[in-house]
C-alpha cells in the first residue's frame, strides 16, 4: 500500500509503508528526480544561496536522521526568511544500510549552494535526497524564474 506524502508535495515522492528490507517499520521512500532546476525551484517554498556554517544536530524524519545544519544566508530567491541565518536538514535516503548519504551529504559544504526547501513539521529540509541542492553559480540563479 502506499499513501500519498503532502506534506513535501504529492508530486515528489510516495512513501512506501512497508516491504523496504531495512528494518521492521521503517518508511521507505520512493524518490522521484526532478528534471531541470526550474522544476526544483517551482516545487520549493523557499529557495536560497547559502554556505554551511556548522552542523546543528539532526532531525527525525520517515524513521531516518537527517543532518541539520546553521546556514549563512547570503540571497533569497524564493520564499520568506526573517534572518540571515537558517537551519536546514539534508533529507537523507531511507531504507538504505550503512549511510543514509551514500554519495556524501549535500548540505556538507563550505561552498555557496543553492538550496530548494520546503517544511515539514515546522523544520526546514531540502526537497530530496537529490534534488534539494545544487553548486552554486550566478548562471543558474539568474535563469530561475521568481
Amino acid at each position: 500500500m502506499r499513501a500519498i506524502a503532502t506534506s513535501l508535495g504529492a508530486a515528489l515522492f510516495l512513501p512506501g509503508l512497508a516491504g523496504c528490507g531495512y528494518a521492521s517499520g521503517a518508511t521507505c521512500v520512493d524518490w522521484v528526480r526532478i528534471e531541470t532546476p526550474q522544476e526544483t525551484f517551482d516545487q520549493a517554498e523557499l529557495v536560497i544561496v547559502g554556505a554551511g556554517t556548522e552542523r546543528d544536530g539532526t532531525e527525525s524524519i520517515y524513521d531516518a536522521e537527517a543532518h541539520s545544519y546553521r546556514m549563512d544566508v547570503s540571497e533569497v530567491l524564493k520564499g520568506d526568511l526573517p534572518s540571515g541565518t537558517i537551519r536546514v536538514s539534508s533529507m537523507p535516503v531511507t531504507c538504505t544500510e550503512g549511510s543514509q548519504y551514500p554519495d556524501g551529504d549535500p548540505l556538507d559544504t563550505a561552498s555557496d549552494v543553492l538550496i530548494f526547501a520546503n517544511r515539514y513539521d515546522d523544520e526546514w529540509f531540502t526537497l530530496t535526497p537529490f534534488d534539494g541542492v545544487l553548486r552554486y553559480s550566478q548562471d543558474t540563479a539568474d535563469s530561475l524564474i521568481r
